[in-house]
């Protein structure tokens, strides 16, 4: 499972950056995930991780509308 989310997460990020580079630092909301994790707020830990995946699929449906002959290169 480890394996096969790096490299979806390897993947999208060099999509993401094709074209033009992030939109925006995806850090803060990786910290988040983290800190609630790390506090044990099983709560905050999934709305900032149902924040963190919406915003990558933002980006990444983004970066799909920037490179329309994605599969011809």
């Amino acid at each position: 499972l480890s394996a096969g989310i790096t490299a979806a997460v390897a993947w999208t990020t060099q999509l993401k950056q094709r074209e033009r580079a992030l939109p925006r630092d995806p850090i803060p909301e990786h910290a988040a995930v983290y800190e609630a994790i790390a506090s044990g707020d099983t709560k905050a830990a999934e709305v900032a991780m149902r924040q963190l995946v919406d915003l990558a699929l933002d980006d990444t449906r983004a970066a799909l509308s920037l490179t329309p002959n994605l599969l011809s290169r």
